[in-house]
């Protein structure tokens, strides 16, 4: 995962996810160490994969930070104030 996607930037961590099995999933977290960097990444990934093999979002956790809608159709920061 760094090897792919660290020409969009420096990366702090990432976290393979994994099955019950211990067998992974092919998802992952990264974390980039800016948001510029992270949306490189993002843009490229969701422009280069049409067929659907590759997808890329925003954690919930950004979209918080950020104030912006998430997947559950709410501002999810405003709820916690």
């Amino acid at each position: 995962v760094r090897f792919l996607l660290g020409n969009f930037g420096d990366i702090d961590e990432v976290f393979l996810l994994r099955d019950p099995q211990q067998r992974p999933t092919g998802k992952a977290y990264v974390l980039f160490k800016s948001h510029s960097e992270a949306r490189k990444a993002l843009e490229a990934i969701q422009s280069s994969s049409a067929d659907g093999a590759s997808k890329a979002f925003w954690s919930e956790s950004e979209r918080a930070l950020r104030g912006t809608r998430g997947a559950y159709g709410l501002n999810v920061l405003r709820h916690l104030q």
